[in-house]
């Protein structure tokens, strides 16, 4: 049974103050909890800067290590590209050396044998144009080229030409290309005919040496051509003089795999060495920072604590001490107020009684 109340008014400036302790308790706790998440979230934030920063560090100095490697073996690449490129002239200019020097009897022997052609047909008396591609194609046509030779010119003499004459006449129709094609045959063919006439007729057996020395040439020609291809062909460059090329291509080749063995070396002690001292250059130079929050935050969790404790502690005493005469709903500083006035101003006599007066005034 609840003691009786002697004085209601100190009773409830007492209730009022104890509330207040509560109030100024939860309030603390409040606070407390704000800054306990804030230096949750610096630790946090700390932690994920520090591992950034890490991640960071290392990406960097190991393509700046790589890099460093990189380079010179770029360099060195370079070095080796371009003595290939030297070897590779040097092996070209001594295959064409080493052709002329193989073929050079036989390109002696074709200037003899046209020199000869040349003094024959003057000794005969016949025209230069005897000694020609295009004369041996119209009037002995042999082999694949002179073939071809004669195909073209009496494609251009029978085809192209009157078709170009017809086309620059003013008149046009079957008769005026009936009159080009008989004044082409006629000044072609008669051309033909006195060229014949002339040269192969009265001159037989100057036109058939002729045609042996062609084909003596001819001849000279397909072995010159067939040596430059065997030389091209041959895999064997112990004629070129390349001693000076594959001594520096062998330094060059040995320089790029001990750069590319020191990178490996240096990765490897990266993962192994450098990796460890970097992040602990980075943690330690943020422990300090890292000590201080931690240090903090344990704090604030003491201090929190300690003020749950205290603001449980101080709502049980309210409620043994208050809570039988005061209902649950006047514990508020404003409440307890206006049952103070209404006890002052003699409208109750009892809280109990002020408490009924408060619900009919609301």
């Amino acid at each position: 049974m609840a003691a009786e109340i002697i004085d209601s008014v100190g009773f409830l400036e007492e209730a009022k103050a104890a509330l207040k302790i509560v109030n100024e308790e939860k309030i603390r706790i409040q606070s407390l909890e704000i800054e306990s998440k804030k230096l949750e979230k610096a630790l946090k934030d700390e932690k994920k800067a520090q591992t950034d920063l890490i991640k960071l560090t290392l990406k960097k100095r190991k393509e700046e290590l790589a890099a460093t490697y990189d380079g010179e073996l770029t360099k060195t690449g370079d070095k080796i590209r371009k003595e290939k490129s030297r070897r590779e002239k040097a092996i070209s200019q001594g295959k064409k050396a080493r052709a002329k020097a193989e073929t050079e009897e036989l390109r002696k022997q074709n200037q003899q044998l046209n020199q000869e052609a040349k003094r024959m047909f003057k000794k005969e008396h016949l025209p230069t144009f005897c000694n020609s591609t295009l004369y041996y194609s119209l009037f002995f046509a042999k082999g694949a080229k002179e073939l071809l030779v004669m195909f073209l010119t009496f494609l251009i003499v029978f085809l192209a030409l009157p078709f170009g004459v017809y086309y620059l006449l003013p008149a046009k129709g079957i008769g005026t290309i009936i009159l080009v094609y008989v004044v082409d045959i006629l000044v072609f063919g008669g051309s033909f005919i006195i060229i014949s006439e002339k040269t192969k007729m009265t001159h037989p057996s100057a036109i058939k040496q002729g045609r042996n020395y062609r084909d003596a040439i001819l001849a000279n020609k397909k072995k010159i051509r067939k040596i430059e291809k065997s030389i091209a062909r041959d895999d064997n460059n112990s004629y070129y003089d390349l001693e000076e090329y594959d001594e520096k291509l062998d330094k060059l080749s040995l320089d790029y795999e001990e750069i590319s063995g020191q990178k490996k070396e240096a990765l490897e002690n990266f993962e192994k060495v450098t990796r460890k001292v970097i992040t602990d250059e980075i943690i330690a130079n943020a422990q300090e920072r890292m000590d201080s929050l931690s240090a903090k935050s344990i704090q604030v969790e003491k201090e929190l604590k300690a003020a749950e404790s205290h603001a449980r502690e101080a709502s049980l005493s309210f409620t043994d001490a208050y809570g039988a005469y005061i209902d649950k709903e006047y514990w508020q500083q404003e409440k307890l107020d206006q049952l103070i006035e209404i006890l002052k101003n003699g409208e109750a006599k009892s809280i109990t009684e002020a408490q009924t007066i408060y619900k009919t005034k609301k």
